[in-house]
């Protein structure tokens, strides 16, 4: 449904806190996800965390997902 949604308001950019990248059983992903089902062309994420207690490992973190190339995205140290 979210990604109906998505597709239904032409959304350009959205940013995810806690995505998650991880293959499912059907060998997708949560990030092939947003690129198929939802229209996305080009993500940054920076997978600021991983996960090894599991098989196979994953990556969550914030991701910025958008049709339009960005430019000077980047981490900031605060």
């Amino acid at each position: 449904q979210v990604f109906k949604l998505l597709k239904d308001y032409n959304v350009d950019v959205v940013c995810v806190q806690e995505f998650s990248e991880r293959w499912y059983i059907e060998e997708r992903s949560n990030m092939a996800d947003m690129y198929a089902r939802a229209g996305f062309r080009y993500a940054y994420f920076p997978k600021d965390y991983t996960v090894t207690t599991s098989v196979p490992n994953f990556h969550y973190g914030s991701a910025i997902f958008s049709k339009m190339p960005r430019e000077g995205v980047g981490v900031f140290e605060i």
